[in-house]
């Protein structure tokens, strides 16, 4: 986990970055920080949406990670490079990766910090914002109030994408975040150049999401017989399965949650075709991580809906609710000691 509550600012600088290259500001001068408590705000706004982080990502190339610019970059930067000749060939790269018609103009923040806290570790880090959308805000002025004024500015919560590069040693994590889901693709691939990196994290929640996708849309098109109550059934098994343990084998996770060898065999072929087909590494044997447990479990629907009419949640036994079908339609019949 990435803890930002210690982290002090040290160097911060803003340009302004346009798809038509002519219209950027490029700026030749950081921004004064008057007071620490200034630097408490800049601190907020921009490591806001790292708070808590657990996905992580790493730098790659295809040939040398030293041609991966951003990478190149930051190592300079952390060594020591001359930070507002280095901010601008950030811009110049961000510029160079933003030919596409959708990407809107936008402010670019670069800050360098201090005890970013990776692992109880002190690290040194560098973020980079850029705000495409500012919020309004009044600014009044008491001395004459005829001069108050609605004005634009910047909000934590309107950094529509930001990464944060943390140098943990000798290895170079990468936290990012991007709101705009239809442009992600340019801000991943062409101007950062990450990947997820593989930890417990990402291990959990390629396997979590593998076996949701196998359960609601694999299995009713291979088992013919598998009723809505049947897939909330291993849904719920597969989420415990992740609760109650520490590690996840997937032998055990089979035999507990899929131990008809039928159901076993194809988990096992579609999760070698999911993983072929998604570009992600499943592997047999990891760690847990909570967080990405708490976190996919949201998204495991344990409920059948009956028309418009009635849903039922499912969160135990399986054996105690029925499905059939008389002269009045389809029916669930549900066993249960007391209401509660």
């Amino acid at each position: 986990m990435i803890q930002i509550n210690e982290a002090i600012i040290s160097k911060i600088i803003c340009h302004r970055v346009c798809n038509d290259e002519l219209k950027s500001i490029i700026s030749d001068d950081t921004i004064a920080i008057a007071n620490s408590d200034d630097g408490k705000i800049f601190t907020e706004i921009l490591l806001k949406p790292f708070q808590n982080s657990e996905m992580v990502y790493e730098f790659y190339h295809e040939i040398d990670l030293n041609l991966n610019v951003i990478y190149k970059i930051a190592q300079d930067i952390y060594n020591g490079g001359e930070f507002v000749r280095k901010s601008q060939d950030i811009v110049s790269h961000l510029v160079k990766s933003s030919r596409y018609p959708n990407i809107k103009d936008g402010d670019l923040l670069i800050a360098t910090f201090e005890d970013v806290v990776v692992e109880n570790k002190y690290c040194e880090a560098i973020c980079i914002c850029k705000i495409e959308d500012k919020v309004n805000f009044i600014e009044p002025d008491y001395q004459n109030l005829q001069k108050t004024r609605v004005r634009k500015g910047i909000s934590a919560n309107k950094i529509d994408k930001a990464c944060l590069i943390i140098f943990n040693q000798d290895n170079t994590i990468v936290c990012t975040t991007d709101k705009n889901r239809i442009d992600t693709q340019y801000w991943i691939e062409d101007f950062l150049s990450v990947r997820p990196k593989q930890n417990e994290y990402y291990n959990t929640k390629n396997m979590l999401t593998a076996t949701r996708v196998f359960v609601t849309k694999e299995m009713p098109q291979v088992f013919s017989g598998v009723s809505k109550a049947d897939q909330a059934d291993i849904l719920n098994k597969s989420v415990n399965f992740f609760k109650d343990n520490n590690t996840f084998d997937i032998n055990e996770f089979t035999n507990d949650v899929m131990p008809e060898p039928e159901l076993k065999e194809q988990f096992n072929d579609f999760l070698s075709l999911y993983s072929e087909r998604e570009g992600v590494e499943l592997v047999d044997h990891f760690d847990i991580s909570t967080p990405a447990v708490k976190k996919q479990a949201r998204v495991f629907k344990n409920v059948i809906k009956l028309d418009k009419n009635f849903h039922i949640y499912i969160h135990g036994d399986r054996k105690l609710i029925e499905q059939g079908e008389d002269e009045k339609g389809k029916y669930y019949k549900v066993y249960f000691k007391e209401e509660l």
